[in-house]
């Protein structure tokens, strides 16, 4: 079978890994979005993420990096994961008064919309399909030019050049302090102004705006037709399989998706009940984020609020079975 444009991507990220951190390589990785109550609540509303512009990241090395060579104009926007739940660090970093972390099922590349940004008025996207790649943590005592150039002999080396240059490469890339992060990324790239129509500006709070894009999971236009998800496919060999893989079984978009996700789960319960499989069996809908789990940050009231966010989910069929959990670490994050 070819490999996907993806698996050589990660291909290379893993030469370059090998000899920058090679203790970050790992054959699987799990995928934690760490933000505040509000953004989690438009998350869950919308089944939506907003991607900001590689450009306005928190590393001066990726623009120094962007600005060699004449690439100051690449326009990539990209939404960033952590690797690692209940992180200390990422709860400060990213959840001032109190937040979430969201565990998201991303291990295989699927669809996504990207909104026009008149979306709400001519119902215009693009689609796009996408997985998230971990970031390399390059040395950052090294000159932002001698690095490029290694990671170009690196691209050479691996027989994909003529599919992949540094430039694809290039947002995936960070300086060494960020390591602890342990980042993990979406980049959508607005090649050939492919996405142009789709940008959009935020005000920041000292009044500057910011350009973002809207990243619907799914392809919007599929949820007006039938679920064509053939639920006779799914006997108990075949979950069985799934299940072993660590694939989830998807009910695909459609007007009659929710019907179709409850008989599934009958389906699900009862190779469960008669089977007792050693792995899990896990069920999402096409269209809606694929959410296993949600943890509340360190903060006074994480108990209450694990169960606000509870309740909001089990109104919700596509997150019916997302866990809700508190952190485990002993601290109290000041509200500011």
């Amino acid at each position: 079978m070819a490999k996907s444009i993806w698996t050589k991507k990660w291909d290379i990220l893993k030469r370059i890994m090998k000899k920058e951190a090679p203790e970050w390589q790992s054959s699987t990785y799990d995928f934690y979005h760490y933000t505040s109550l509000p953004v989690l609540f438009n998350i869950l509303e919308g089944n939506e993420f907003w991607a900001a512009n590689v450009r306005f990241s928190n590393d001066e090395m990726e623009e120094r990096m962007l600005k060699l060579d004449n690439l100051s104009m690449r326009d990539d926007y990209i939404i960033c994961f952590c690797a690692e739940n209940d992180k200390l660090s990422q709860w400060r970093g990213y959840c001032h008064n109190g937040g979430v972390a969201i565990r998201l099922n991303f291990a295989q590349p699927q669809n996504y919309s990207i909104l026009h940004s008149d979306f709400d008025k001519t119902g215009n996207y693009e689609i796009y399909e996408n997985t998230p790649l971990p970031v390399v943590y390059l040395n950052q005592k090294v000159d932002a030019i001698v690095k490029r150039n290694e990671i170009s002999k690196i691209i050479a080396a691996s027989g994909y050049a003529k599919e992949i240059d540094l430039e694809d490469l290039l947002p995936y890339i960070k300086n060494g302090c960020f390591y602890e992060e342990k980042e993990l990324r979406f980049v959508f790239s607005n090649i050939s102004g492919s996405l142009s129509k789709c940008i959009r500006f935020r005000t920041l709070s000292d009044g500057v705006k910011v350009p973002y894009i809207v990243v619907r999971h799914g392809i919007i236009g599929k949820m007006n037709g039938n679920c064509m998800t053939d639920l006779t496919e799914y006997d108990d060999a075949r979950i069985d399989e799934l299940a072993r893989d660590g694939t989830p079984i998807w009910i695909e978009e459609g007007f009659d998706q929710e019907t179709k996700y409850y008989e599934m789960m009958k389906i699900v319960e009862d190779f469960k009940r008669r089977m007792k499989p050693r792995y899990p069996v896990k069920v999402f809908c096409k269209g809606r984020l694929p959410i296993e789990k949600i943890t509340v940050a360190p903060t006074y009231d994480r108990d209450r609020k694990a169960e606000q966010i509870k309740r909001f989910c089990m109104s919700k069929y596509w997150l019916n079975h997302v866990e809700v959990k508190v952190s485990e670490i002993p601290y109290i994050q000041p509200m500011l």
